[in-house]
């Protein structure tokens, strides 16, 4: 969801796809620079690269051959917010843009949001004792966040900028700090509960755009976020065809050695000849990508056990939520036992990308009774539904005017308090 580029050149790495050679395939100083490092001895959060966030990506840019031509990013949504009234830019601006690096641990970018929201609230506590003359006034906001920004936006109500434990043994338990400085959250097509094309994109690679090439699973292994939004074991989204349907965790190393996926796939060894230069020996290479992998499943793990545990909610979290459920969608995979790539067996509805199911939290996909009922993981204030794909629903509409009303006319907890308040004393 962001523009990625590099600090010293301040060339554009992610918000245009280059050409590719004549042999359909990215030149290697493009796919060096998108990935992140691996190491050994080094944490996730210790692997920096030259990277940074530059912006929303509003639109992006295909090269293909001598043609050019946009996919969609975020411009319709930022338009259709400019329109309603809100500003961007300096003085008296109300809309403001968070830019993340979309590749490295959610947690991670969590602790980035908050320092974002303090520095702006910051600039509005100024602007309203010009205005107004009260002084540290708690400014709260309004969060916007789409596909991984929602589990983003999430992650922060429940934890505010605080990292993940590292000791496998022990549980997060959210403080909700996060809502110190959020009036309402506003999630579209998130994947709450993961979405099986984020397993198949990091064994198979990305085919991110129609005419162009697709990346390596190599370096899209090299994304710890990639691996946060795989669904959780118990949405039986995979399984085994040579076991006769079998389960498969897809956060089990042992399972990614015996399929040779992603990092670990002897074809991807030329990928990592050149994320890894300085690392000589196929079998060193397969060492490095190994421990890169059981660090960024370790990773994925906890996190979703993090976003997983739902007591204590607070009475005044108000979530809402915008979905696509029109589109066919992936919902179950299967390894070929050829290959070892992944192929979809089975179907459901969502927006493309996203199954609805996933989207709203619904735990009937992980039991095996039937229940006439949603089982729901979160508890939504309000829970919309629009046709549409994963970007498309945006576009709609019905969206804008929806997301309008929520943000400009429908009042928060905090606002319903002042009202009842307002309403008593005019009686």
């Amino acid at each position: 969801g962001a523009r990625l580029r590099d600090r010293s050149s301040q060339n554009v790495i992610w918000g245009a796809i280059p050409a590719f050679e004549a042999i359909r395939r990215y030149k290697p100083a493009h796919l060096q620079a998108l990935a992140l490092p691996m190491c050994h001895g080094k944490s996730l959060r210790e692997l920096r690269d030259e990277l940074e966030a530059a912006g929303l990506l509003r639109h992006f840019r295909v090269n293909v051959g001598s043609l050019q031509y946009d996919v969609t990013g975020y411009e319709n949504l930022v338009t259709a917010l400019t329109q309603t009234g809100y500003r961007t830019g300096e003085g008296d601006a109300n809309l403001f843009l968070f830019a993340y690096d979309w590749r490295r641990d959610i947690a991670e970018n969590a602790a980035e949001l908050e320092k974002f929201l303090k520095s702006r609230r910051a600039i509005l506590q100024k602007v309203y004792y010009k205005k107004f003359g009260i002084r540290d006034y708690p400014v709260k906001f309004d969060l916007v966040g789409h596909s991984m920004g929602g589990l983003l936006v999430r992650y922060f109500l429940r934890y505010g900028g605080k990292d993940l434990p590292e000791e496998e043994s022990v549980l997060p338990r959210p403080d909700w700090s996060g809502m110190e400085l959020t009036a309402r959250a506003i999630l579209i097509g998130t994947p709450n509960c993961g979405y099986p094309d984020a397993c198949k994109e990091l064994v198979n690679g990305l085919d991110y755009a129609s005419g162009a090439a697709a990346y390596p699973a190599a370096v899209i292994g090299t994304f710890p976020s990639c691996y946060q939004m795989i669904p959780p074991v118990n949405s039986r989204f995979l399984v085994s065809a040579e076991q006769n349907g079998t389960v498969l965790d897809p956060l089990d190393p042992e399972v990614w050695v015996r399929y040779q996926w992603g990092l670990l796939n002897p074809k991807q060894d030329p990928v990592l000849k050149i994320l890894l230069p300085d690392v000589l020996t196929r079998e060193a290479r397969y060492a490095v990508a190994l421990d890169h992998l059981k660090k960024c499943l370790a990773r994925a793990r906890k996190f979703q056990q993090a976003m997983r545990y739902c007591k204590d909610t607070p009475e005044d979290l108000e979530l809402i939520l915008f979905l696509g459920d029109s589109v066919e969608t992936s919902r179950r995979l299967m390894p070929d036992p050829k290959t070892g790539l992944l192929k979809v067996i089975h179907y459901d509805s969502g927006d493309g990308k996203v199954p609805g199911m996933s989207a709203r939290g619904d735990l009937r996909f992980a039991r095996d009774l039937w229940y006439p009922h949603e089982l729901p993981l979160i508890q939504w204030k309000h829970v919309i539904h629009l046709p549409g794909s994963h970007m498309g629903i945006v576009n709609s509409k019905s969206f804008r005017d929806n997301l309008t009303y929520f943000l400009q006319s429908a009042p928060d907890a905090r606002q319903l308090r002042d009202t009842s308040e307002l309403l008593e004393l005019e009686k």
